[in-house]
C-alpha cells in the first residue's frame, strides 16, 4: 500500500505541472 500511495503522490504533482503549462499555452494563444 504505502508504494501505491507513493507513486500517486508522484502522479499528482507531476499532473498538475502539465495542467498549468498547457493553461498558460492557452491564455498566449487567446490574449
Amino acid at each position: 500500500m504505502p508504494t501505491k500511495i507513493y507513486t500517486t503522490n508522484i502522479e499528482e504533482k507531476k499532473i498538475p505541472k502539465i495542467l498549468i503549462q498547457i493553461l498558460i499555452c492557452n491564455s498566449k494563444k487567446l490574449f
